[in-house]
């Protein structure tokens, strides 16, 4: 039995098991061995979610616990909640030494930062129950004695995920002892996964155009409430960049009871400035809970020989904002499908080609593509700003055999030489 609720807010249950004998007759006629047995199969379990996360405060409680708290509360889900749940079922066990024992197991079990609240009723008034030394209690489980049972309340914290903890009770009525019964509660391990199954960085990157936005939603599951940050040394955006926190903190009621937790999600989109041709802008993110976290990493690659349109551009003035020159035919030449005329108004948002992309071969300079294609290496450096160095005075970076780079148009065909091979 899942509880839910969000982790380190005390989600308060109420559990009360009313187990009630089968057995009719005297005491001593009475098989004892199973006190445990429940006739009635009513139980009810109601729950409160308290949301927190780190300082945040909720009904004068303060924890240090991952959970989105401010959204959370904010969407409304702090309100008190009812939910019916199965009772977990008893089981006969026969112990190594041959007696019997009955077990109980919340099957689907609990979270760190729950309140587990349950209290255990005899079968016959008079009915005395004790918790058994051994096991003993959970480390942090206390209990209550009642005049007709036990009130057991626990909250697991910490290093205690992961594992099965156990207590054991004994009932007793006119010197008559039970077969005693076990109850385990698995306290669940935090899993965290994204959505995507890899990396988007190498091959896998996303592919931008400039003054295009390219967007991207990124998913974190986890079966805790989750929250999602930049990784450190990601904090400072590439530029054109945007990040929105667009989780859904609400967790949907499914045939009456809570589904799972919504996870974290992220918004990018990203628009690169005209200059980033050729570049590469990675954002990384750290998804977690509890102690479980998980990274991915997106990458954008801009495009080269690549524009879009804004309002009011025309063929004449894209050519003399890109080329320096206002021979609209070259930008037409490259895309055909336009309509041609010097002043043919470009709907916002088209992209359009600005030029061949040419594989720089072994030994290729900038000056010797220029004559080879008749244009000038500033006309080169105009379209590939990838090939600036980073630094003022240190020149051109040296061209890499393989890299791609863009060609401003031209009408000549270029000139012959040995090595040359036709780049488009």
């Amino acid at each position: 039995m899942l509880v839910s609720g969000l982790v380190g807010a005390p989600v308060r249950v109420l559990l009360v098991l009313c187990w009630l004998s089968i057995a009719v007759g005297l005491p001593g006629e009475a098989p004892w061995g199973n006190a445990w047995s429940d006739a009635s199969g009513a139980v009810a379990l109601a729950f409160e979610p308290l949301a927190v996360y780190y300082t945040c405060t909720v009904r004068t409680q303060t924890y240090s616990s991952m959970a989105e708290c401010s959204a959370v509360c904010e969407a409304g889900v702090c309100a008190l909640r009812r939910e019916m749940a199965t009772v977990p079922s008893i089981e006969m066990q026969n112990t190594s030494s041959g007696a019997a024992t009955f077990v109980s197991t919340f099957s689907s079990g609990i979270i760190l930062g729950q309140n587990l609240n349950f209290t255990v009723k005899g079968a016959t008034t008079g009915m005395q129950i004790r918790v058994k030394e051994d096991p003993g209690l959970p480390v942090g489980m206390s209990y209550k004695s009642l005049p007709d049972g036990l009130l057991l309340d626990w909250v697991p914290r910490d290093t205690q995920h992961g594992y099965v903890h156990e207590l054991e009770l004994a009932a007793t009525l006119g010197g008559q002892e039970a077969a005693p019964w076990r109850i385990r509660v698995p306290v669940v391990p935090p899993a965290v996964a994204f959505d995507l199954p890899r990396d988007l960085t190498g091959e896998h990157a996303l592919v931008a155009v400039p003054g295009s936005p390219t967007t991207l939603e990124l998913r974190c599951h986890s079966n805790y409430p989750a929250w999602m940050m930049l990784a450190p040394g990601h904090e400072k955006l590439p530029l054109g960049l945007m990040v929105r926190d667009v989780s859904d903190g609400r967790r949907e009621y499914v045939d009456g009871a809570l589904g799972p937790y919504p996870g974290a999600t992220k918004a990018l989109t990203y628009t690169p400035p005209r200059g980033s041709e050729g570049s590469e802008a990675t954002v990384c993110f750290d998804c977690g809970a509890v102690q479980a976290t998980a990274r991915r990493c997106v990458s954008f690659k801009v495009d080269l020989c690549r524009y879009t349109a804004s309002e009011g551009d025309t063929l004449t003035s894209v050519s003399r904002g890109v080329y320096m020159q206002p021979n609209w035919r070259r930008l037409w030449n490259l895309n055909p499908g336009l309509e041609a005329g010097p002043e043919s108004t470009l709907a916002a948002g088209t992209v359009i080609n600005v030029g061949p992309v040419y594989r720089v071969l072994p030994g290729d300079t900038l000056d010797l593509i220029a004559g080879r294609f008749h244009t000038t290496t500033k006309g080169i450096l105009s379209l590939n700003p990838q090939l600036t160095a980073e630094s003022p005075g240190d020149g051109v970076k040296p061209l890499m055999a393989g890299s791609p780079i863009c060609l401003p148009t031209c009408t000549s065909e270029p000139t012959p030489s040995q090595d040359y091979i036709h780049p488009y």
